[in-house]
């Protein structure tokens, strides 16, 4: 959670030292793979709230099988917006890359490729070890609002 708190924070705040990194989306092999290419959530997201900013998560891990070769991807909403703000690519049930987004345009904040949980290369600063929240866990849809500190009901447990 730490590591998605920071990734959060970082996203929400304006770096002005950063650059924008290049993302060339025609060289990704993204297009036919599993719901690598979702623009909104799906109808029943996966949530997650993180210092009361919703999260919508999809696919959830609870949905993901071993061998699944896609995505998973995490929204925010500040101000009732959705904005994408990562994306989470495996292969064969292994995640080899991690992308956080740090605006609503698509500004890539880093990007990081990964074999069995080793990082092998980096587009901006990443953790060489891959973080132990990713992929995101999160609560069936509607479940943030039906929560309350110390007690959910039952059916709103955490996937993974």
């Amino acid at each position: 959670m730490r590591f998605l708190t920071l990734t959060a924070a970082i996203f929400f705040s304006t770096i002005a030292a950063s650059e924008t990194l290049s993302f060339d989306h025609a060289k990704l092999k993204t297009d036919k793979m599993k719901n690598c290419n979702l623009a909104k959530p799906p109808l029943k997201p996966g949530e997650e709230s993180n210092h009361g900013i919703l999260m919508l998560i999809s696919p959830r891990i609870s949905d993901i099988p071993k061998n699944y070769t896609g995505c998973q991807t995490v929204w925010i909403t500040p101000n009732k917006k959705i904005v994408k703000m990562s994306v989470v690519e495996f292969s064969n049930g292994e995640v080899t890359k991690y992308t956080t987004f740090k605006d609503e345009a698509g500004g890539i904040l880093f990007s990081c490729f990964y074999s069995e949980n080793k990082l092998v290369k980096a587009t901006g600063n990443c953790e060489d070890e891959l973080p132990m929240n990713i992929p995101t866990s999160s609560k069936p849809a509607g479940c943030i609002d039906k929560s309350k500190p110390y007690s959910q009901p039952n059916e709103c447990k955490y996937d993974g």
